[in-house]
């Protein structure tokens, strides 16, 4: 009867680790974590393009313009750093000849209203042709139906 008890109790332990390696157990709430769904995928691919590509905001007259063009691809706090430094950038002549565009993605984190990608950034010179390539992770938050990227960061320090 012991021996018995003792294998029962030894197959119950061993169940209990192999649902914990899978399950999460701590109480908490889980995250779900995952791919999104292929409309998330669409609006979330979108709102990377847009950033990255649109350059709509070479042509601002104001910072307020600034801000309301990079408000359809940005949250805060980033769509206020980015409004001042683009204006900045913007309001001192410059001979910046760049094309930039969203090569490969990978969803790195999905969970309901968040989202981490890791995409290819080329730019292109459009004088001479040369295109480098880097890295970036965006993060970014569904907030009122519409994802906003709220954090950018280079990825193996390159961006």
């Amino acid at each position: 009867m012991k021996a018995g008890c003792r294998r029962l109790l030894k197959t119950i332990l061993f169940l209990i680790c192999l649902i914990s390696c899978f399950t999460n157990i701590s109480g908490d709430a889980a995250i779900v974590s995952g791919y999104p769904s292929r409309e998330s995928e669409e609006e979330i691919t979108s709102v990377l393009r847009g950033a990255v590509e649109d350059t709509r905001w070479l042509a601002a007259t104001s910072r307020r313009e600034v801000q309301e063009l990079l408000a359809a691809y940005y949250g805060e706090p980033l769509l206020s750093e980015l409004s001042d430094a683009v204006w900045n950038f913007i309001s001192v002549p410059t001979d910046w000849h760049y094309e930039t565009r969203v090569g490969r993605f990978t969803v790195l984190r999905h969970s309901g209203n968040q989202a981490a990608v890791q995409a290819e950034i080329f730019e292109t010179d459009v004088l001479s042709g040369f295109t480098c390539v880097s890295k970036a992770e965006y993060h970014l938050i569904k907030v009122n139906r519409n994802w906003k990227i709220v954090a950018v960061r280079p990825v193996n320090g390159v961006y």
